[in-house]
């Protein structure tokens, strides 16, 4: 349905004196007039569309637009998986359309939202009219996955530890090897930096005595999701001095 203007007639007269008291009037009679039209029409909202990443954020769009008097604000009002209260986001104007996103969330559900717009003039629209628009959000809960784990010592007394470790969900956001090497008092750790096709190689320190180094490779995700390997247990093997252990 078109909204309607409000149109109103406006008829005015301008009168003057001067310090005699001399008068004049224009037009010496009747009025001049002019049309005010008022706008009543609210923004247009279209093309909604909402998009979750891999971080449990969702981000929604629109085109808004407003003929009149221009768009004044734009706004996701929504309500998410785990949410006591509706909130909202302000969504800015980004090459003709209008985005936002909202908090990262932690558990999986259903994303309820509205668009809702103002122009100039305070006229309001919400998309949709009444009731929601809904998307899902699902978290990734998954760990990395760590395999082909090996570690080797060289003629310096170095141990170099390496893992293929893959994550389909958000992807690897770190890899270490947390370990105990002979003569060490606590347990340290070293990094292990991607060598492509999903390998991982990290290098200790040198030993300088021989004994037993105890490790294992951990990974987490971008959702900090953790996983360890072994989980618990050990694999023992010897090369040079060193007897190494995988715990």
């Amino acid at each position: 349905m078109k909204e309607e203007k409000k149109n109103r007639s406006e008829r005015r007269a301008v009168e003057a004196r001067d310090n005699r008291d001399n008068y004049r009037r224009d037009p010496a009679s009747g009025d001049r007039s002019v049309q005010v039209t008022v706008d009543t029409t609210p923004p247009t909202i279209s093309n909604v569309s909402a998009s979750v990443d891999a971080n449990g954020r969702v981000t929604v769009q629109a085109t808004v637009t407003d003929d009149e008097t221009g768009v004044k604000s734009v706004n996701c009002s929504y309500q998410g998986p785990g949410d006591w209260v509706r909130e909202s986001f302000d969504m800015m104007a980004l090459g003709g359309a209008y985005r936002g996103t909202s908090k990262v969330y932690t558990q999986s559900g259903t994303f309820n939202y509205a668009v809702e717009a103002r122009d100039n003039r305070d006229n309001y629209r919400r998309d949709p009219a009444s009731g929601d628009r809904s998307v899902q959000v699902t978290v990734d809960t998954t760990p990395p996955t760590i395999s082909n784990v090996s570690a080797s010592v060289d003629a310096h007394g170095r141990v170099t530890v390496q893992a293929t470790v893959t994550d389909d969900e958000t992807g690897v956001k770190s890899v270490n090897c947390s370990y105990q090497g002979p003569g060490d008092w606590v347990r340290e750790s070293f990094d292990m930096m991607a060598q492509g096709g999903g390998v991982y190689r990290g290098t200790s320190k040198v030993y300088t005595q021989s004994g037993t180094f105890n490790y294992a490779v951990e990974a987490r995700d971008n959702r900090d999701n953790y996983r360890r390997d072994p989980a618990s247990g050990m694999i023992e093997s010897t090369k040079a001095d060193f007897k190494l252990s995988q715990t």
